[in-house]
């Protein structure tokens, strides 16, 4: 099975920056957390037989509209985009997975599940992104692709910035929601 793995932001664009500390530094951007989880998905697809495609591979900026284009040339089994979140209140943590279309929700509920499981946050569960965030998420309008957008955590949250430092866990954890999917579903 094929997969589309995007690292969320990149380049010009970093992305959600920690800010629980005093000093922010570049390895707490989001783009930076994004990559080094989705390096690591990739490992557990490969080692699994699957073949992934990543967005990107280094810190470059990608159009939406691009990331989209790839995702329909690949034509994979599912796409998966990996953010960060933030929030000017500390206290909001959690993870969320965000989908557009009926088809995507049971990988979303596998992953946020497992998200939950493996890193004890706060389970802010799969949500449609048109019906949450009253807008449609560029990333997720393949209509015939199952696709999600992964919140893994709050980067201005003390709590999830720790556990989004293990990236390997974080990975982990995606990995354990899509390989049930990939069972149950594929």
């Amino acid at each position: 099975m094929k997969f589309v793995i995007d690292a969320g932001h990149g380049g010009k664009d970093p992305g959600a920056k920690a800010t629980v500390g005093n000093a922010v530094h570049e390895s707490d951007y989001e783009k930076r957390h994004t990559i080094l989880i989705c390096q690591a998905l990739t490992n557990h697809i490969f080692a699994a037989g699957h073949l992934a495609f990543l967005t990107r591979v280094g810190d470059h900026f990608i159009p939406l509209t691009d990331r989209l284009d790839f995702n329909e040339r690949i034509a994979p089994k599912a796409f998966l985009s990996i953010h960060c979140n933030a929030s000017d209140n500390r206290t909001a943590r959690g993870t969320e997975v965000l989908y557009r279309h009926p088809h995507s929700h049971t990988l979303a509920t596998y992953i946020s599940d497992r998200q939950t499981k493996a890193l004890e946050p706060r389970n802010r569960g799969p949500r449609d992104d048109t019906d949450y965030l009253g807008k449609s998420l560029t990333v997720l309008n393949a209509d015939d692709i199952p696709s999600v957008l992964i919140e893994v955590g709050f980067l201005t949250n003390v709590q999830d910035l720790n556990a989004l430092r293990d990236f390997q866990t974080v990975a982990g954890a995606i990995w354990t929601g899509l390989q049930r999917w990939i069972i149950e579903e594929g």
